[in-house]
């Protein structure tokens, strides 16, 4: 299974990341 809380802190950790992940996702769709 997959443990959301490592995932859950990797994303805290690099939010500004987060966010241009989003945006590029955008740009994709």
């Amino acid at each position: 299974m997959i443990n959301f809380e490592i995932i859950f802190k990797r994303l805290k950790m690099s939010e500004f990341k987060i966010i241009d992940l989003r945006q590029e996702d955008l740009d994709i769709l």
